[in-house]
């Protein structure tokens, strides 16, 4: 029995093809776009979830109050994991652990490495805490000796050729890290899977940063908070959280300055929520909004329902011409049951395609957003369980809400009316008003879908257009391994030569650099001794001229200033002084007493997510680590050989270290690589939605063209025009896009506008966007229609009038 109803399904299937396509074609791509929405949460929610004591370790974090409000950090002082283990109970194991970039590694052979990332200095207890499997030289007191190293498979394999069963050729050997330290190494770590924080392939110990890093010179230092000094611990089981974060509060008190005490609160972060963090860096920089996570699964479920509604309105549409079908069966001795049975499972056969083809998309989809998204994903249909459950459900789910509908519809009309006429057994179609509700639902769907990728794309573009207040075009930026003077002075000389080159600079990084330095800065002849956050930037006397800041008041700095610094407008504002000019020869309390020289117009010191702030410009030849070429824009032709000849220059000026560079227009682009991802996939789903929308739109055209058919024919006799007769099919679809655009605009509106929040610099949202997400739908839905309801309308009334 069951295989007859297949058999009749998959011949009913064949008669209608292209009912049988459409439907295919939307369920499948439906299908296919969501298994990779859902792969991709998946992918994002498994970050360091294998790990021993995943729900057990804590970040420690703080919150500071400032008279700007409050700050957010990650980074620890130096001596704080010491102290804490000596000072409190609660937890079974703590760790500090620093990052570190741009790390110089000489084989003993000479052969140099940069390694940009993968770099730790660590105390011993990370190793055990976050289960770094030790594969070759095992001992139980790693990182205790200030001379060893350990490195990871990949890079062990990297320097010496390891390849699995030869551990002997790298354990022992001597690298030395930034041409200062001499280090042996001592073991061989299993590499750390894809999904992963701590994407460390070199452990250091802990105290070897003072030897490579004179800034950590002073590891005592309770004030000196470097950003990627985490401490970890892993929590007793049964303490209370609340209670151990309070007791924090006596524990800064009793190790930090009063005045940092007072505006320091500390906080306990799960593991679980640093993968999803926005307040808080992490260690592989990936961090996945929980809110892009959630915009990603309410679109698969709209690609789900709005495949399920195409294929309802399609079956809609197909009934009236199934009715004499349905209603012979019925004569025949066919069951209520019967009849739903054979229709649903007409259903399951498109579905059961879909899933299969689906599959196949899915693989491609992989491929196809690999490179958008960073990383490949696969089925991997035998090594998860849970996706063959997920599909297993989607198939059961879209069965159902596909088919049950248009199933019980076409069972329950009793056999006299549908073998009647097709315009008498029309209500084999269903209510008018559930397909009205339907499409409804569809034009909702793709309007919050069009509203939000528009007010998303306008974001996207006012990031990529918006000034920040200095020249990003053309500039060079390369590192500097120590900052001699005559040295440095030497190769800007050198550079110079080069009629290609403009201009030279040297200091901390670029205006809107990762690299920074803080300090609080107070203006007591004012009378207020609030502190100030301040953004420092040690620069030379060219600075100003290569990122061409807007000096307003006063003058730039001088190769002969000393304790002299610029400041910009915001701290102007922030000093209580009305007019920049009120500003020159004031002074400020900061890192001691400075004398303000000039004023700059306000750039952008971090990206446009944050906002402008105090920002000071001195000479501090101690901090230029990053040199900053201004290139002649005119004549690309030569770029390369210019980017030669800057090499050479450097590599004769530090000839035991790696040439590195990068443009600042690419670092720029960086910053806001996570929000461009975010908006194309948003854009990818969000078309393909639209699209299987279409033929959903499509399947409501073709039925109201079956129903109307005769009503078309009389008309035409009567001398209606194309325009009257297209008239039928508009009319109705218009005001159905009116009330789908009444029912989710609000929403899409109250949604985008809570994501554009988290922006400090955003656009806003104008009746501009509203009437251009209108208008998008109305272009689609009558493209949509257009073919339906031309065929309708040039159709020869002798043949709609026919009597069957």
């Amino acid at each position: 029995m069951v295989k007859n109803y297949f058999k009749t399904a998959y011949r009913n299937l064949l008669r209608n093809k292209v009912f049988a396509i459409l439907n295919i074609a939307g369920l499948a791509l439906g299908i296919g776009c969501s298994l990779v929405i859902y792969k991709v949460i998946v992918y994002e929610n498994g970050f360091d979830t294998y790990r021993e004591n995943y729900d057990n370790i804590y970040r420690l974090v703080s919150e500071e109050q400032n008279v700007s409000g409050l700050e957010y950090e990650s980074g620890v002082p130096f001596p704080m994991s010491e102290a804490v283990r000596n000072d409190f109970t609660d937890f079974e194991s703590v760790t500090g652990i620093i990052s570190w970039e741009s790390l110089l590694v000489t084989l003993e052979d000479g052969t140099k490495f940069r390694e940009e990332i993968g770099t730790a200095f660590s105390e011993p207890q990370f190793l055990k805490m976050f289960g770094f499997e030790i594969l070759h030289g095992k001992r139980v007191d790693y990182l205790t000796n200030p001379d060893e190293v350990l490195i990871s498979e990949s890079l062990a394999e990297k320097y010496f050729g390891y390849s699995g069963s030869n551990p002997e050729v790298a354990l022992g050997q001597q690298l030395t890290l930034d041409n200062a330290a001499r280090q042996t190494v001592s073991a061989i770590f299993e590499d750390q899977p894809e999904q992963t924080d701590f994407p460390f392939t070199l452990f250091c110990p802990y105290d070897l940063r003072a030897t490579l890093e004179p800034i950590f010179s002073d590891l005592k230092n309770w004030e000196m908070v470097h950003d990627n000094n985490h401490c970890y611990l892993v929590v007793n089981k049964n303490v209370d959280l609340q209670s151990t974060e309070a007791a924090f509060e006596p524990f800064i008190d009793k190790y930090r300055v009063e005045e940092a005490a007072a505006r320091t609160t500390m906080k306990l972060q799960p593991l679980s929520e640093e993968h999803f963090s926005t307040k808080y860096d992490n260690y592989s920089t990936h961090a996945a909004r929980k809110d892009f996570l959630i915009a990603l699964a309410i679109i698969g479920i709209f690609l789900i329902v709005t495949g399920a509604v195409n294929f309802i309105n399609m079956a809609t549409a197909q009934s009236v011409l199934r009715a004499k079908e349905v209603g012979i069966r019925k004569v025949l001795g066919g069951q209520k049951s019967q009849l739903i049975f054979q229709l649903v499972s007409e259903t399951f056969l498109i579905t059961l395609v879909a899933l299969v083809i689906a599959l196949g998309l899915s693989e491609l989809f992989f491929i196809q957003l690999q490179q958008l998204l960073g990383y490949r994903l696969h089925l991997n249909l035998l090594g998860s369980p849970d996706t063959i459950v997920a599909l297993f459900v989607i198939l059961i789910v879209v069965t159902l809400l596909s088919g049950l509908y248009p199933a019980i519809l076409m069972s329950r009309n009793s056999p006299v009316s549908a073998l009647k006429t097709k315009a008498q057994a029309a209500n084999a179609g269903g209510s008018i008003n559930v397909r009205r509700g339907l499409v409804i639902l569809q034009f909702s769907i793709s309007q919050f879908l069009i509203f939000s990728t528009l007010v998303v794309s306008s974001q996207m573009e006012y990031f990529q257009d918006a000034s920040l207040g200095f020249q990003t075009e053309n500039i060079l930026g390369f590192p500097l391994p120590d900052n001699d003077p005559t040295k440095l002075e030497l190769l800007r000389t050198q550079l110079l030569t080069n009629p290609q080159i403009e201009n030279v600079t040297f200091g901390l990084g670029s205006p809107n650099s990762d690299s920074n330095a803080t300090t609080r800065f107070s203006y007591p002849k004012g009378g207020s001794d609030d502190q100030h956050v301040t953004n420092f930037k040690p620069a030379d006397e060219n600075y100003i001229d290569v990122f061409e800041l807007d000096i307003i008041a006063g003058r730039g700095l001088r190769k002969s200033d000393d304790s002299v610094i610029v400041i910009n407008e915001t701290m102007v504002v922030k000093m209580g002084l009305s007019d920049p000019l009120e500003a020159i020869g004031e002074q400020v309390q900061a890192w001691g007493p400075r004398t303000i020289v000039g004023v700059v117009a306000d750039f952008h010191t971090y990206s446009l997510h944050e906002e402008k702030v105090p920002t000071v410009l001195f000479k501090n030849q101690r901090y230029f680590f990053q040199g900053l070429v201004k290139i002649n824009g005119n004549n690309y032709t030569k770029l390369n050989e210019t980017i030669s000849f800057i090499e050479d220059k450097w590599a004769a000026a530090y000839p035991e270290h790696l040439f590195d560079y990068g443009f600042l227009d690419d670092f720029i682009q960086s910053q806001y690589e996570a929000e461009q991802r975010v908006a194309s996939l948003y854009k990818i789903f969000s078309g393909l939605a639209i699209f299987i929308g279409c033929l959903g739109l499509y399947g409501l055209i073709a039925f109201v063209a079956n129903q109307k058919t005769k009503e078309i024919g009389i008309r035409k006799v009567l001398g209606a025009t194309i325009g009257n007769i297209l008239s039928i099919f508009s009319k109705e679809l218009i005001i159905l896009m009116g009330v789908a655009f009444i029912l989710s605009t609000p929403l899409a509106y109250f949604i985008i506008n809570d994501w554009l929040n988290g922006f400090h610099y955003r656009i806003e949202i104008g009746v501009s966007t509203f009437i251009a997400a209108l208008a998008v739908t109305f272009l689609i839905a009558i493209s949509t229609m257009g073919y339906n309801s031309l065929r309708a309308a040039f159709a020869n009334p002798v043949k709609s009038l026919r009597d069957e």
